[in-house]
This record gives structure tokens, sequence and C-alpha cells, in this order.
């Protein structure tokens, strides 16, 4: 992943970051996946591990398996790469791992029932009308 995000850097492109668990994946995931990759010129979905997904969740979680939910994540036109995580907490935590910086690079949050969340690593503001940013 630090290749890509190199390689792309040195060609002065936009990477975006987005997670989630994406158990089952429905309308507003794809608006959310959607939105968030018009916000650059690339966006990598930071997938939730089955362990992780069961321990915020609950036993009965996930639904489908890391891989069936990468699998699918990964077929959808606009996600560009899927890297699994399984840390509790968000993986913008670690995002030297990603070799991503507060330069140039996107965050988007979704929040339920809220408008998504922007970042630009450590700049953040709400898109009260998504479609309009």
């Amino acid at each position: 992943m630090q290749t890509v995000r190199s390689e792309m850097r040195d060609a002065g492109k936009t990477l975006v970051f987005t997670n989630g668990c994406f158990d089952i994946l429905h309308a507003g995931h794809i608006d959310y996946i959607g939105f968030s990759r018009r916000q650059g010129d690339a966006l990598i979905v930071g997938l939730n591990s089955d362990t992780s997904v069961k321990r915020s969740k609950g036993d009965s979680r996930p639904i489908n398996n890391q891989d069936d939910r990468a699998y699918v994540l990964a077929a959808l036109e606009a996600v560009d790469y899927v890297v699994i995580f399984d840390e509790d907490e968000e993986p913008i935590l670690n995002a030297s791992e990603l070799n991503l910086s507060e330069d140039d690079n996107v965050l988007v949050q979704g929040i339920l029932g809220s408008p998504y969340a922007i970042g630009f690593f450590g700049y953040a503001y709400y898109a009260e009308n998504a479609d309009t940013l």
C-alpha cells in the first residue's frame, strides 16, 4: 500500500480513506462509498475484520465473513483498494502504516443519521449536503 501511496503522491493524486464493517451492504453504504470516492482520485476502504466486528457488534455478527465482505466491496466501481484491519479503534489511528499524511489525503467518516464528516487528517468538517461538495 505504501508503494501505491507514493506513486499517487508523485502524480499529484488525492487518496481518500473510509472504513466500516459493511456486513450487509445496503443503499446507504453505496451512497456513502460513492460520496467518499468523489472526494479524490482513489478510494481505500478499511474493512473491520470478523474479530473486530464480533467484539463491537456481538457474537452473532458478522453475518458475512471478512473475505466475502472484502470481495463485494472490491467489486464496486468506486472502490480502488480494500484493507482489512483488526483494531477496535478507527484505522486512521494507524495511518502511518498506510503512508497517509495530512498533505494530500482525505478521510471520510459516515455517522449514522448525521452528515458525512470529512477530514483532511486533522481538519474535519461536516458535509451538510454531500452532493454539493
